[in-house]
């Protein structure tokens, strides 16, 4: 590097670095290392994954939980735990180890079969496999024990039994996150491969959704060639993925998902306490194919509280949105409850539900003002309306003081002047709400009638250029 200092006008140094490749897989020591999920299954499931094992004695597990179980028994794949009976599906040929091998699971709650899966191919078919109770969903361990030894990649974890054509057609390629079903889809991409990733204890879930299900690793060294982060992997880099829609919904930017249960004010999924209002959120079509929205409908105890004044619906381009404003009006104070529903054309998320609240409170009832009526009229002027309106209000009435003025009706603003009266009157209205009343006064000048004008001096005959006279007159109540 050089420079203008005088003694050291060429200043060099050394740089050292190392290369190192960005981990893509994770690897178990087979003593203590687990993820844990935050997730259980419940009802059919899929379990895929890639593995390199380096034991074929024992029984290490892959993915398991306390009712599910995908693991290996003395070299070969299996499948069990359901109705604490273990075993229940095995792969009748031994795996080699430190080879590379996807291995997957199905099992389907109503048939009752599971079925065993290895390199894409079906290799096992179980039948009357009982239903199960799930507690907890690990990757390298079951329940803490018979820890896996070796490497795992590419975890798929999903919600419906996928086919055997499904499984052969993607389980060596990527696909996009947004698939029908898939609960969590772990790449194992963090940290860098072999070298220290103290600190990097989340297992990021790929998958397209609102909460992401990341798992955390437990008992891993982070550190060198076990025990951590590796850059071996055998997964291809083509693109596999399905063409399908997929609905996405936010309220003020924040993602909310299918079936959430838990409204907030974050998300306006609850609309804070009001006397009504409107929130706007947005449906974005996430998929790659066209998504048609359909009817979007509430219900609940409160449903006819909550309408959508002007539905979208039509089809949405991949990546389109559209916005969904609904409006609360409230019948009555109180906390309200109310169930949306968005009916779309996702395949795993055709009822589109997401629960709502609104705290409804007492809208105030505003200002009165005048809005017909003179301010000004004569003494025995025929009938005057006054009217008046207010916000929010159930009723307006009226009243005149002072008494003598006349009568007004009530109801009407309908005002009846007495004819000997004049000065000031005073009409009230009083308009009153659910949250009590609010009044105007409207003052009225009643001007004093003319009386009959009278001459009081002139001559009623005079001569012919006779000198000037003077003529005045008067009469009551005037001015000029």
């Amino acid at each position: 590097m050089s420079t203008d200092d005088a003694d050291e006008a060429i200043y060099s140094f050394a740089v050292e670095g190392m290369k190192t490749s960005e981990g893509v897989s994770l690897d178990f020591d087979g003593v203590d290392d687990k993820v844990d999920l935050p997730f259980i299954f419940s009802g059919n499931y899929t379990k895929e994954a890639w593995i390199k094992t380096r034991t074929l004695d024992g029984t290490p597990n892959i993915v398991s939980g306390t009712g599910t179980a995908l693991y290996l028994k003395d070299g070969k794949i299996t499948a069990g735990g359901h109705g604490g009976t273990f075993d229940q599906a095995q792969d009748p040929g031994s795996l080699t180890v430190d080879t590379w091998y996807h291995v997957a699971v199905s099992y389907n709650a109503t048939t009752q079969e599971m079925k065993i899966f290895r390199n894409g191919a079906l290799v096992a078919t179980a039948l009357n496999v009982p239903n199960y109770i799930e507690t907890e969903q690990k990757i390298g361990s079951y329940t803490g024990i018979f820890n896996f030894w070796g490497t795992i990649d590419q975890v798929r974890l999903w919600n419906v039994e996928r086919t055997a054509a499904e499984i052969l057609n993607s389980y060596n390629c990527k696909i996009s996150g947004d698939e029908p079903g898939l609960l969590a889809w772990y790449n194992f991409s963090n940290g860098f491969g072999g070298v220290n990733n103290a600190g990097l204890t989340i297992l990021q879930d790929d998958s397209d959704k609102c909460l992401a299900n990341n798992g955390t690793l437990t008992g891993f060294a982070l550190d060198g060639n076990t025990s951590n982060w590796l850059a071996d992997s055998v997964l291809t880099a083509s693109n596999c993925a399905a063409t399908f829609a997929n609905i996405r919904l936010t309220g003020n930017a924040v993602c909310i998902n299918s079936g959430d249960v838990t409204p907030s004010l974050a998300d306006y999924t609850d609309f804070g306490s009001t006397a009504g209002t409107t929130k706007t959120f947005v449906i974005t079509n996430t998929g790659t194919a066209s998504l048609t929205i359909g009817a979007i409908s509430f219900s609940g105890t409160d449903n006819s509280m909550f309408t959508v004044p002007s539905a979208p619906s039509g089809a949405l381009a991949p990546g389109a949105s559209v916005n969904l404003t609904v409006q609360f009006t409230p019948a009555s104070v109180g906390d309200k409850f109310a169930t949306m529903q968005i009916l779309s054309d996702d395949a795993d998320e055709a009822i589109f539900t997401v629960d709502l609240k609104a705290t409804g409170v007492t809208a105030p009832t505003g200002p009165v003002v005048f809005t017909a009526g003179a301010i000004t009229v004569c003494q025995d002027a025929p009938d005057e309306t006054y009217t008046a309106t207010a916000e929010n209000s159930t009723s307006i009435t009226y009243s005149v003081l002072p008494v003598e003025a006349g009568t007004i009706n009530s109801g009407t603003g309908v005002m009846n002047w007495d004819a000997a009266f004049f000065g000031t009157a005073t009409i009230t209205a009083v308009a009153t709400g659910l949250d009590g009343t609010t009044t105007a006064d409207r003052i009225v000048t009643v001007n004093p009638s003319t009386g009959a004008t009278t001459f009081t001096a002139g001559a009623t005959t005079v001569c012919q250029d006779a000198a000037d006279e003077t003529y005045t007159a008067t009469a009551a109540n005037s001015t000029s």
